[in-house]
């Protein structure tokens, strides 16, 4: 594999895995038994065969820890889902935004309508009730393809929304520092995490030099998580970033 051809900022967190896998190998006494292997392997070859454990160990945490956090994201974002035509106030519908989308799309820009409200819907349904029953289906029929029309163009409206909610949650892949600072915080919290698992049975572990960085890391890792969710949830947390970005770009 050309490694040269692969991001660098991808490539980091591949880099970082080694440190929860150091972490596991250490708790668990594997590093002195992975150094002292065959002495005829000479100790280059030893030290790359406990990098690349460590390395597989720590990959194995991480994208483990990953996909926990990514599955309870999943189950709660399923859970709390709600279509876009049932909001009755929301953040693609802010005038503002919605002009700088439009200069950015041109003639390719959904049509600047906003659905039918509940109470308006219910409003003109009685209208139509009050004419002469054979005119009634007809309204009805125009009525429902208005509705489905104007809700249509919302959900592109939504749609259009997402995308740039999650350029703005999501960090930038071309920065490299920040890549770089999410990798390596991330690794320290899966190992933070294994700390905290593993001194439920091993009680070397049970030390203040383990505990509190590993509770301070986890900490981090849950307040960081609640804030992704947040973010994730509340489609309003990202409306003047968005803004802001789409103005300057």
């Amino acid at each position: 594999m050309d490694w040269s051809k692969y991001p660098l900022e991808k490539l980091f967190f591949f880099v970082a895995a080694v440190i929860p896998g150091f972490v596991a190998l250490s708790i668990s006494g594997k590093v002195g038994v992975l150094l002292l292997l065959q002495p005829s392997l000479g100790y280059r070859t030893r030290v790359s065969i406990l990098i690349a454990v460590a390395f597989l160990v720590g990959f194995t945490m991480t994208s483990s820890l990953n996909a926990l956090l990514g599955a309870v994201g999943g189950a709660i974002g399923a859970a709390t889902y709600k279509t876009p035509q049932s909001y009755e106030i929301a953040p693609w519908r802010d005038p503002r935004w919605r002009e700088l989308i439009k200069k950015k799309l041109g003639s390719n820009s959904p049509d600047d309508t906003r659905p039918l409200s509940s109470a308006l819907l219910e409003l003109r349904i009685k209208l139509i009730e009050t004419l002469p029953s054979a005119l009634q289906a007809a309204e009805i029929d125009k009525l429902m393809q208005e509705k489905f029309k104007l809700e249509s163009d919302d959900l592109d409206w939504s749609t259009w929304y997402d995308h740039y909610h999650r350029i703005i949650v999501l960090p930038d892949e071309k920065d490299i520092y920040r890549q770089a600072h999410v990798g390596l915080t991330f690794s320290l919290q899966a190992a933070a995490v294994y700390c905290l698992i593993a001194a439920i049975g091993v009680s070397t572990v049970r030390h203040w030099w383990y505990m509190v960085p590993a509770g301070f890391w986890t900490f981090l890792l849950v307040l960081e998580s609640l804030d992704s969710l947040r973010k994730a949830l509340d489609k309003w947390t990202t409306l003047n970033d968005q803004i802001k970005y789409l103005t300057n770009n």
